[in-house]
C-alpha cells in the first residue's frame, strides 16, 4: 500500500490508499479546486504510517484528513520514499 500527500487549495491531505492515482481520482470530483499529488511513499503498513503523519501535524490539522502545511512539513515527508 502506500501513504499519500495531496493538496488542494492551500491545504493537504495526508491519507492511505493501494492505488494512489485512483484515490486521486476519487477524491478531484468531490472538491472545488484542483488536486495534486504531492508525494507518494510505498509501505506495508499504510495504516500505522498514516497515523504516524497525522500525529505528527496533529496541530496543524484543519479538517478530517486535511493539513495546513508548510514547506518544511512538506519537506519532511517528501524525504521519505519507504517507511
Amino acid at each position: 500500500g502506500c501513504v499519500y500527500l495531496m493538496k488542494s487549495g492551500r491545504f493537504f491531505k495526508i491519507g492511505k490508499s493501494n492505488a494512489a492515482g485512483r484515490r486521486e481520482y476519487e477524491l478531484a470530483i468531490q472538491l472545488p479546486e484542483k488536486l495534486k499529488t504531492v508525494h507518494v511513499i510505498k509501505t506495508d503498513d499504510p495504516t500505522g504510517i498514516e497515523e504516524y503523519w497525522h500525529k505528527r501535524f496533529a496541530a496543524k490539522r484543519r479538517n478530517g484528513e486535511w493539513f495546513d502545511l508548510d514547506s518544511k512539513d512538506i519537506n519532511a515527508f517528501r524525504r521519505r520514499k519507504f517507511m
